[in-house]
């Protein structure tokens, strides 16, 4: 709340929760008309979003978290930027909150245009400069609600990592993408997330379809998607499947399966070294994958 304007809704998707969220929530929205409840069974994060899309309203659409809260008077200044370029995609600054209440910049480097672009053309601005891809957490990002509905859009509901086929899509089809230099979103830092939890095979399904698409993605587009974070990802997941004694029941799925029908679109040397050897033989990945986790653990263990 405490905003400078009145003219929006909040929907709040109560996914299957199994606490007082629902007694919370119908509190609230006694005391806020522009509080809608709408309650689901359990289907996790992306179905929450897609629900919440299927039920919303307004010109534009902001996704915020349970735990995360937005600027102070800052929806109308969006809105207006927004509707009078008719911005397909605004981005803007987003900062992680720790449990001291320290903020820190989410997302530093940005591209700065004066008007609004192409999203493929953002996109490749932003690859060229940094050699990573911009945030594609669903809330660093306000969507135009038209946008989304003509192009489809909507998030693979079940897995994890839902943002980035989202995120790549809508940049890739936009036609009008700008950055406004102004803080709005606060995420808070939790490391009990969906995202950091124990590693499992629905892990390494759900990253490796994500590899795929985004791979299948890259290759619709006349430049190269960063993969590298996703390159990590995977060798973190494997490393602690290692550690484990589950690379037996796991290389032929997902290594030999993945590292020869899937293209790893890599920008640092490093990766780009280890990709090669991956390919050449899987055990040199087992190992190395293995290897950076015992160096992470050792390190964390003498902070």
């Amino acid at each position: 709340f405490d905003q400078d304007i009145d003219d929006y809704e909040i929907i709040c998707v109560n996914d299957g929760s199994t606490d007082n969220s629902y007694s919370i929530l119908k509190e609230i929205a006694h005391e806020n008309a522009n509080v809608k409840i709408i309650n689901q069974e359990n289907k996790g994060l992306s179905g929450a979003r897609n629900t919440g899309l299927k039920h919303a309203k307004g010109e534009y659409v902001l996704f915020v978290d349970s735990d995360d809260y937005i600027e102070k008077n800052s929806l109308l200044f969006l809105y207006e930027m927004a509707k009078e370029k008719n911005i397909d995609i605004l981005d803007f600054l987003c900062f992680t909150v720790d449990v001291n209440n320290e903020k820190k910049i989410f997302n530093k480097n940005n591209i700065i245009t004066t008007s609004p672009i192409l999203g493929r053309e953002y996109l490749h601005l932003f690859i060229q400069k940094y050699k990573k891809l911009p945030s594609i957490s669903a809330w660093s990002h306000l969507f135009k609600k038209e946008f989304i509905d003509s192009n489809k859009l909507e998030f693979i509901e079940g897995i994890y990592y839902e943002d980035l086929p989202f995120t790549l899509k809508a940049y890739i089809v936009a036609e009008k993408v700008q950055f406004v230099d102004r803080s709005i979103y606060y995420y808070i830092h939790n490391n009990s997330s969906i995202t950091k939890t124990i590693f499992t095979n629905k892990h390494l399904n759900d990253l490796s379809f994500v590899i795929k698409e985004v791979s299948r993605l890259s290759c619709s587009v006349d430049f190269k998607i960063p993969m590298d974070s996703l390159f990590s990802a995977y060798r973190n997941q494997i490393g602690y499947m290692v550690i484990k004694m589950k690379w037996h029941q796991i290389y032929k799925q997902y290594i030999l399966h993945l590292f020869n029908k899937t293209s790893f679109f890599l920008y640092q040397k490093k990766n780009k070294f280890v990709y090669i050897l991956a390919k050449v033989h899987f055990l040199f990945f087992l190992f190395y994958s293995f290897l950076v986790i015992i160096i992470k653990k050792n390190s964390n263990k003498n902070k």
